[in-house]
Order: C-alpha cells, then sequence, then structure tokens
C-alpha cells in the first residue's frame, strides 16, 4: 500500500480517471481506506488490512453512492472492528478483482 498524503474527497474521488489497469487512491485519515477505479470507470471504496499474512480487502461501496466521507465513516468502524479482534462477515471480505461490475440496480 502506498503512503497517502490526501485525504480522500468526493471531487477527488469524481475526477479519478480510468487507467488500463486497476489503480488506488489512499486516503491520509483512515489507514487502509481507499477507492478503487477500474478500466470500466467503476470506482468503488475499499479497506485493506492484513488478516494472517494476507491482505484482505473489504468493498465498502460504489462511488457515487457512498461519499468518500460516509465510506470513511465506515472504514474507521471496520478497522476498529478489526483491530478489536473482530474477524467481521466472511461474505463482506472479497478480493478485487479486474472485472468487477456496478451491482445492478
Amino acid at each position: 500500500m502506498r503512503r497517502a498524503n490526501q485525504i480522500l474527497s468526493d471531487t477527488l474521488v469524481d475526477r479519478a480517471k480510468p487507467k488500463m489497469s486497476p489503480y488506488r487512491l489512499w486516503d491520509a485519515r483512515v489507514p487502509g481506506f481507499g477507492a478503487q477505479v477500474f478500466p470500466s470507470g467503476v470506482k468503488s471504496f475499499i479497506l485493506q488490512f492484513d488478516r494472517g499474512g494476507s491482505k484482505v480487502f473489504i468493498t465498502i461501496g460504489s462511488f457515487p453512492a457512498w461519499s468518500a466521507t460516509k465510506a470513511r465513516d465506515e472504514a474507521g468502524r471496520l478497522r476498529r472492528l478489526h483491530e478489536e479482534g473482530h474477524a467481521g462477515d466472511r461474505q463482506l471480505v472479497v478480493p478485487i478483482t479486474d472485472n468487477y461490475t456496478s451491482p445492478s440496480t
């Protein structure tokens, strides 16, 4: 994970342009909180942490359905649960893949 030097905002995420490969923007406030931008243009808020030596990603929600502020609050809550030793719901822990598509509405 790259070191974050910015606080994610709706404007920053909205202005992020798709590239040939997915990439992540990291938040300076909550460790492991970021936004993933996919080649399709889909943007999702994620939380990354280590579990047993493996990197685990939780998809918090898609942008703009989730604001950066709301997603950061949720990331903070999930990080606190993780630090307290709660594994969380395994169904929420999913790997981020290149072929992610936006959820159907």
